[in-house]
């Protein structure tokens, strides 16, 4: 199975870790939002473009959604799929 990427903006948990745990201030994440919407981006590499996350950040934002379980079906950053 390989896990691929998938709407991350709208994750709640994933917000809380920006503003609890790298401590992005809330205007980037607001910032950020908007250019999801009009650029169909990714919440953490926009951030990481617009120099909000160090590339350090941005690694460990991508192992905190691989480790985090989510309790929504079909709301998860990361889901299984299979190659075919």
């Amino acid at each position: 199975m390989l896990k691929t990427m998938e709407c991350c903006e709208d994750n709640p948990e994933l917000i809380q870790f920006l503003l609890d745990e790298l401590k992005v201030a809330p205007v980037a994440i607001e910032m950020a939002h908007r250019l999801c919407r009009q650029q169909r981006g990714l919440l953490p590499i926009i951030l990481w473009r617009h120099g909000v996350l160090s590339l350090r950040q941005l690694e460990q934002t991508w192992d905190w959604l691989i480790d985090t379980p989510t309790d929504r079906s079909g709301d998860s950053c990361f889901t299984e799929s299979s190659l075919v």
